[in-house]
């Protein structure tokens, strides 16, 4: 798998380093990015720079693919987004993002979506990409609903309960 800086009309979606660690740290313990999301908040920043260390280690070893996200011109980490959970064929991904709520409601998740997809269809050769997503998380929901994610019904998460499944085939996506 090649693993890429990636950016977009108005976003940069670069690989996570130690430089990170303070905008991830405030990102990753907001409780209004955790409403949806089961895992521990950190608490401190040795705690996030031991995430960007194994993060890193994923990404070198092609386990994932994850992106910090920032607006042109600004270094300063508003979201992330990433491709991980491969199947053993490399055939399917499962997609994961996150945006400080400030951010929210101006379409940057879609263009981080969007870019992440052509990614993973065109460079990785991705059949399927799934995301799991809880099922009160509205904003999450519309947004793979508008970038022709469809609803698997008959699919459960096994490890949430209270998240359902959305899969997007690469025929499906219009590039």
């Amino acid at each position: 798998m090649k693993h890429l800086e990636l950016s977009s009309e108005r976003l940069n979606l670069v690989n996570p380093s130690e430089n990170h660690a303070e905008d991830l740290l405030l990102l990753r313990s907001n409780k209004l990015v955790n409403k949806f999301i089961d895992r521990k908040a950190p608490e401190k920043l040795e705690e996030v720079i031991a995430f960007i260390e194994t993060i890193s280690e994923n990404n070198k070893n092609n386990k994932s693919c994850y992106w910090c996200i920032s607006e042109k011109n600004h270094k300063k980490v508003i979201g992330t987004i990433c491709l991980w959970n491969f199947l053993e064929d490399k055939k399917t991904a499962e997609i994961g993002y996150e945006l400080h709520p400030d951010y929210h409601g101006k379409g940057i998740m879609g263009e981080a979506l969007k870019t992440v997809l052509v990614f993973g269809f065109k460079t990785l050769g991705l059949e399927t990409i799934e995301a799991f997503t809880h099922k009160e998380n509205h904003n999450s929901t519309k947004l793979l609903s508008k970038h022709l994610f469809k609803h698997a019904t008959e699919r459960q998460d096994k490890h949430n309960e209270n998240n359902i499944v959305f899969v997007l085939n690469k025929e499906q996506y219009l590039f």
